[in-house]
């Protein structure tokens, strides 16, 4: 098992999202345009967990939670709700007419 899933890049990327309020404005931006599987992974990586630590923290298999960070693939909704919860994150639906902006 990995010690740290994140690598120097997602290390970069979460000090910009702190520091730099346009920079997170245009990465959430971005972020919203890729399948929530994508958003997951990306996530789970930034909060520097493992699928492992996810998959024992929501009391499932380490495949489970691979399977719901593989593009194409349909699961219920309430599995992504329950690991975007587990990460301190939430979904949602946003009109394509809003801008996302950080406020942490």
């Amino acid at each position: 098992m990995k010690k740290n899933v994140r690598s120097p890049f997602d290390q970069d990327v979460a000090k910009q999202l702190r520091r730099d309020p346009e920079y997170a404005s245009a990465y959430l931006e971005e972020l919203a345009k890729v399948p929530l599987s994508s958003q997951l992974a990306i996530l789970r990586r930034l909060r520097g967990f493992t699928q492992e630590k996810v998959a024992s923290n929501l009391h499932v298999k380490q495949a489970h939670i691979s399977k719901l960070e593989k593009p194409k693939t349909d699961h219920l909704l309430s599995n992504y709700e329950k690991a975007a919860r587990m990460l301190h994150g939430r979904l949602m639906i946003v009109p394509d007419e809003i801008k996302l902006v950080s406020v942490a």
